[in-house]
């Protein structure tokens, strides 16, 4: 009878330091240089479950223009132990060239630490052909060596297009 006291107290102490433990927020973007046609991805992640909870956004409209946001959750049981994560992905268009920085955003109580990205003018080459909105150039480069039968090169397809493209289709 005792020793069950005694795992029961022990059961109901793990669960309350673990139910007490604070939920981490932190924020990343795929890529730190973009230029200023481009869109990048932000990844706000907090591992606990954060149902219903939405980060606050607002502080992103100065320096960005939110195309869409997604939420993922996963659940994960490994060697007994349970581990929530909670994914929020937003796509970000920045407004003006230079140094941005993301600023802290919070999530349920929390808040992610600020993150910096360098945003470049368009590059020249990048810029639509005078008098076309859209112009596709696609290129070999077989490096000035000879090629054979079944050899693998290299075939680049780009498409330049003169405005923003969020809902393209090929």
């Amino acid at each position: 009878m005792q020793l069950k006291k005694l795992i029961n107290s022990s059961l109901l102490l793990l669960l309350l330091t673990i139910s007490s433990s604070e939920a981490t927020v932190h924020a990343t973007l795929d890529r730190d240089t973009i230029s200023a046609d481009d869109t990048l991805t932000l990844t706000i992640e907090s591992d606990s479950r954060q149902s219903g909870l939405q980060p606050d956004l607002a502080p992103l409209e100065k320096n960005f223009e939110v195309l869409g946001t997604s939420t993922r959750t996963q659940v994960s049981i490994i060697n007994g132990q349970r581990s929530d994560k909670t994914l929020w992905q937003v796509q970000l268009q920045p407004r003006h060239t230079g140094q941005l920085s993301i600023p802290p955003l919070s999530v349920g109580g929390q808040q992610t630490a600020a993150v910096e990205l360098k945003v470049t003018k368009v590059p020249q080459q990048a810029t639509a052909q005078a008098g076309q909105h859209v112009f596709i150039k696609a290129e070999v480069n077989s490096a000035g060596k000879q090629t054979y039968v079944q050899q693998q090169i290299p075939y680049t397809v780009r498409l330049y297009y003169d405005g923003r493209l969020q809902e393209g289709d090929l």
